[in-house]
């Protein structure tokens, strides 16, 4: 009976053995080390009021990063259990939370070429409402970003799958792919994908970027999908599974061209498009990819922005904004003196007024903009009335030393008039930047124009010496008017 000790360890075997093939006979891939690495910070940074929320973090993550594993080491055999098992399965709630974290955004064929040649780094996690759903919506690149060509796990679920299969583009690192699938994926080089967007563009086929939770819950490959193979169209066509957002753009027929061919209804993976004398758009159903637009021979198709959709991507890859990126206050005071978007103010400032404390504050003053005392020193709140702000913050033991003063506008109006709504919106990116990187426990509204700001709807003479919650924000009134009554 001895031999009935060795059960327990026969799960133990099994899993060993799964994870030797899985890592093709090493005990760790780099790639593999790097990802779990990686999982393992994020659930690190998970954090809550207890430490069983640190805990719960990190063995989500773990989780997480154990789904992905799985999802990127055997991508065909789990793309055919989904399309062949589990999605004709799918209860209509699970269909929602299925395309909640695996999902795909539609892309123009111009729009897929501008990420393979894009130049610059760049980091996006406010898509909210072009990726529109709760999970797994960012993006993180660095220009030129790598490119690794795998074959396709969705044509290599069919039977008779199109041709050819190597169209799947993994953009990023890739080192998980190669590493994991090196008889299955290459690099290729950027012209290489270029073309390889171009050829799949004229044989009718959508490329879509894919996001998924398990792939750390951002952007990781563009799938060059035909309607006959795509597991993600076929879940939404098919299946009724939200999984692939529009572009943003949707198809325009010119109907003084149109010799209604039917080539684009055919050609449509959507089925968004049918004949009524010419060719019509149905706006319900068009996800703007543009392959009625490529394979329409006169020419008489366009893909135009769908302002009724407002998911279009708007200048997603532009360089990113220097305000955003600035990494201390010096950084952007320097950004703020050199600031031209207002004609006039320019023009007519001696020099701009950043603001000035520490960066470490924990209260922050924000006035309405720099008078001529402050225009010619370069200094918020010098004058009378900087002088009062400095007598009150004294009589709570505190000193300019350990605040950070402010304004709403960063340059003096000409003969001391009223900031424009326009000037404060150019200044508003400065303004919203200084509070990211001070972070400041409480932050005081001096004056109208300053409340007016944050609170829109909000009386000075109503709200005067009030504190408000939302934002941590409290309102007072302005000093210097203080100081004159």
């Amino acid at each position: 009976m001895a031999w009935l000790l060795l059960i327990p360890l026969v799960p133990v075997a099994v899993l060993v053995t799964l994870w030797l093939i899985g890592e093709r006979g090493h005990l760790m891939l780099p790639s593999t080390r790097s990802a779990f690495r990686k999982a393992g910070g994020r659930g690190s940074r998970s954090r809550s009021g207890s430490g069983v929320g640190s805990r719960n973090g990190r063995k989500g993550a773990l989780l997480n990063g154990l789904h992905g594993y799985v999802y990127g080491r055997w991508p065909y055999q789990y793309i055919r259990f989904c399309v062949n098992t589990l999605l004709p399965r799918m209860s209509p709630d699970s269909k929602r939370w299925w395309a909640d974290h695996y999902h795909g955004k539609v892309l123009p064929t111009e729009l897929a070429r501008r990420i393979i040649t894009l130049d610059h780094e760049i980091k996006r996690t406010d898509l909210e409402k072009i990726i529109p759903y709760p999970t797994a919506r960012d993006i993180v690149l660095k220009g030129p970003p790598k490119v690794v060509v795998l074959d396709c796990p969705c044509r290599h679920a069919r039977e008779n799958p199109c041709q050819p299969t190597d169209v799947c583009m993994v953009v990023g690192s890739g080192a998980f792919t190669l590493e994991h699938l090196p008889n299955r994926s290459r690099r290729i080089t950027q012209q290489e994908a270029l073309d390889l967007l171009q050829a799949e563009h004229e044989r009718g086929h959508v490329h879509t970027a894919y996001f998924k939770d398990a792939c750390d819950n951002r952007f990781y490959a563009i799938c060059n999908c035909c309607a006959c193979c795509c597991g993600g169209l076929e879940a939404m066509v098919k299946h009724g599974v939200p999984m692939v957002a529009s572009s943003g753009y949707v198809a325009q027929v010119d109907e003084s061209v149109c010799i209604a061919c039917g080539d684009c209804v055919s050609a449509c993976p959507f089925e968004a498009m049918s004949l009524n004398g010419t060719s019509v758009v149905e706006w319900e159903k068009c996800m703007g990819c543009g392959v009625c637009e490529g394979q329409c021979e006169m020419e008489g198709i366009t893909l135009v922005l769908d302002e009724r959709a407002d998911l279009s991507q708007g200048d997603l890859f532009a360089p990113p904004d220097p305000i955003v990126t600035s990494t201390n206050l010096d950084e952007l005071n320097g950004l703020i003196q050199r600031c031209t978007r207002c004609d006039e103010l320019a023009e007519y400032r001696t020099q701009a007024v950043p603001g000035v404390g520490p960066e470490t504050a924990r209260v922050v003053f924000i006035g309405e903009a720099p008078g001529r005392w402050e225009d010619e020193k370069g200094e918020p709140f010098v004058g009378e009335a900087g002088a009062y702000l400095t007598e009150l913050l004294e009589k709570i033991g505190l000193n300019r030393s350990q605040v950070y003063i402010t304004n709403v506008l960063k340059c003096r109006p000409p003969d001391n008039r009223s900031p424009k709504t326009p000037e404060m919106d150019n200044c508003a990116a400065f303004l919203e930047r200084q509070l990211s990187l001070i972070k400041p426990d409480l932050v005081v509204l001096l004056g109208r124009v300053a409340l007016e700001r944050f609170f829109a709807k909000e009386k000075i003479t109503e709200a005067a010496a009030k504190p408000r919650r939302k934002r941590c924000r409290c309102c007072t009134r302005r000093s210097a008017y203080a100081a004159r009554t």
